[in-house]
This record gives C-alpha cells, sequence and structure tokens, in this order.
C-alpha cells in the first residue's frame, strides 16, 4: 500500500481489525475494502466505494437514489458513474465540516500522520452526528473518506475551492 497523506498506516490496519470484528454486513463491507487497499488489490476508487457504502448504510436519500445492495455492486463492476456520483454527494453533504477537521483554522494542508487517529475520530463523530450511523461504521466512513480526498486532490484539498474539490471527484 502506498502510504497516504491522510492516513497513518497502522491507525488504517487498527480501523480495519475494528470494522472486521463487527457483525454488521456495512463493516464487514468496509474492512474487506480496507484490507484489498492495504495489499494494495485494484478494485473501486476510494470515491465510488464511498458512494456505494453510503448507499448500503442508507445514509443517502431513498428519493434520490435506488437501492439495491446486490445490483449496485454489479453496477458498479459495470459503471462507475453511479457510484462516483453518491461518493461526490455524500462527500458533498459534509464538505464544510470535512475542511474544519483536516485543514484547521488555518486552511493549511500538512501531512497528518500520527494525527491521524484524531482526524479519523473527529470525521467519525460528526458522521455519527448527523447520519445517525454506529461509530465503528462512521470510522470506516471516515478512513474512506481520507483516502478517496487523498487520491481526488493530490493533496492540496485545503487550498481547493469546494468546486474544485468536487470537480477533482469526478475524475
Amino acid at each position: 500500500m502506498a502510504d497516504s497523506f491522510y492516513l497513518d498506516t497502522n491507525v488504517l490496519i487498527g480501523v480495519r481489525a475494528e470494522l472486521s470484528r463487527s457483525s454488521t454486513d456495512i463493516d464487514q463491507y468496509f474492512a474487506s475494502y480496507l484490507q484489498a487497499h492495504l495489499d494494495s488489490k485494484t478494485g473501486l476508487p476510494p470515491i465510488s466505494f464511498l458512494g456505494i457504502a453510503a448507499q448500503r448504510a442508507e445514509i443517502l436519500s431513498k428519493r434520490q437514489y435506488t437501492t439495491d445492495a446486490a445490483w449496485d455492486e454489479k453496477r458498479a463492476v459495470q459503471s462507475e458513474s453511479m457510484p462516483l456520483k453518491w461518493g461526490r454527494n455524500f462527500i458533498k453533504q459534509i464538505l464544510l465540516e470535512l475542511r474544519k477537521i483536516i485543514c484547521g483554522p488555518k486552511n493549511k494542508s500538512t501531512k497528518l500522520g500520527s494525527e491521524s487517529a484524531a482526524v479519523i475520530s473527529a470525521i467519525a463523530i460528526m458522521i455519527v452526528t448527523k447520519f445517525h450511523v454506529n461509530s465503528v461504521t462512521a470510522n470506516g466512513f471516515a478512513v474512506v473518506i481520507l483516502l478517496a480526498l487523498a487520491q481526488a486532490t493530490r493533496n492540496a484539498f485545503c487550498t481547493m475551492t469546494d468546486e474544485e474539490v468536487l470537480a477533482a471527484l469526478k475524475e
């Protein structure tokens, strides 16, 4: 696995272990994705995975999207456009809060390293509060959000406008 700007590998391993101990389907889904990421196996890009996970956890509005986990998986393999839209929609809903947590008051992007555990916790608390999911699942979302942002923004998240971030997440 390539080192991530926003995640310490040991923290990522710890979150994956916590998710794998959970008995919920969504947590097992996150655990298997993070294990594949740790093993450097190719799969869905983080932003597309995030969209499918948000759909499975029923965080995204059912009025906007259909929900069928098996169908979503097949669709993701065939075309990443819908999961990508779901992932962008999820990020868009929490973009302001993410900026406050990741960038701080100086709006400066710095490598988190050992601070990544604190950032994951802060994002997870925000997700628990806003979307009413359990804390283990929220940790899974937080890790994948950081992976998606690091990949899409090439570590320039804090210096980009919201429009630039959303445009980067389309790629």
